[in-house]
């Protein structure tokens, strides 16, 4: 397989955060550095790259310091985990929660249950379509979608999201998350459990030896 590198650059929207985000107070404080280092353009082409580059962005999440977060949602949905709850499974970065599968009409809805400093994998998808929801906290959003304008392979859109933020991907588009604060994020997506491939995995903030 081609070595691809991968090149980050930020969302249109990352820039103004601090007039957009109100509710989350020194946000536009952790954006403005954020948007420092993207503007950087930081790339990876492999595991090692892409362990540097996630390690930066884990600094900066360990850092963060917010008190106006509701994290109500997601201690609901984290003690169902916990606690091994029907269609509750624990993951490394917290955990999952099945909201919703039919498999006739091919639809799943989860929710995904993210730690601060939580990170899953940079992945894709062969034929999986999948739209993801921020429900509750902040979380950093990498993506490629294919279809926008302006597309090019390798090029990475870095941004912060908040409830009410959502995108929509179609299969090989590639993404990745990282939770700033706790969060939990609604997938509704197509009946392929088993279509997950990964380009790099992603080592846990509380995993990784922080400068």
């Amino acid at each position: 397989m081609k070595k691809i590198k991968y090149t980050i650059v930020p969302d249109n929207n990352l820039r103004s955060i601090s007039t957009r985000r109100v509710a989350y107070d020194k946000l536009h404080l952790f954006a403005k550095e954020l948007y420092s280092y993207i503007e950087k353009k930081p790339s990876f082409y492999d595991q090692a790259t892409y362990d540097i580059f996630i390690g930066t962005l884990h600094a900066m999440i360990r850092d963060f310091r917010n008190t106006s977060h509701d994290n109500s949602l997601f201690e609901k949905e984290l003690f169902d985990i916990n606690r091994n709850a029907p269609l509750a499974k624990s993951t490394e970065w917290g955990g999952i929660t099945y909201k919703y599968v039919d498999v006739e009409r091919n639809k799943i809805k989860k929710m995904l249950v993210v730690k601060k400093g939580g990170t899953l994998g940079f992945e894709y998808h062969d034929f999986k379509r999948e739209s993801l929801e921020v429900k509750e906290g902040v979380c950093i959003y990498l993506g490629s979608v294919h279809k926008s304008k302006g597309w090019s392979q390798g090029k990475i859109t870095l941004n912060i999201a908040v409830p009410g933020d959502s995108t929509d991907l179609a299969p090989y588009d590639e993404h990745g998350l990282l939770a700033v604060t706790n969060c939990v994020v609604l997938e509704s997506s197509t009946y392929h459990l088993e279509d997950l491939k990964y380009i790099f995995t992603s080592r846990q903030m509380w995993n990784m030896q922080l400068e």
